[in-house]
């Protein structure tokens, strides 16, 4: 149903998952699915406590991780 770029990695927490990306723009166009995805898991009643799905950060190594529902 939603489709991700394929990730570099995946980490899974309890409420969201983050999708690390070798480039800012495979970064922006998972943000732009997981914003997507999270309007359509918040009227299911989803929680994702203090997270904000379609964040992006950077790291250090110079990947993108993105948070996801």
């Amino acid at each position: 149903m939603f489709k991700y770029p394929k990730p570099l990695s995946v980490e899974s927490g309890c409420k969201v998952m983050w999708r690390t990306y070798a480039t800012r723009q495979e970064a922006e166009e998972a943000s732009k699915v997981a914003e997507k995805e999270a309007r359509v898991r918040i009227s299911q009643g989803y929680d994702f406590g203090y997270s904000s799905p379609g964040s992006i950060r950077t790291k250090e190594d110079g990947t993108y991780t993105v948070t996801c529902p």
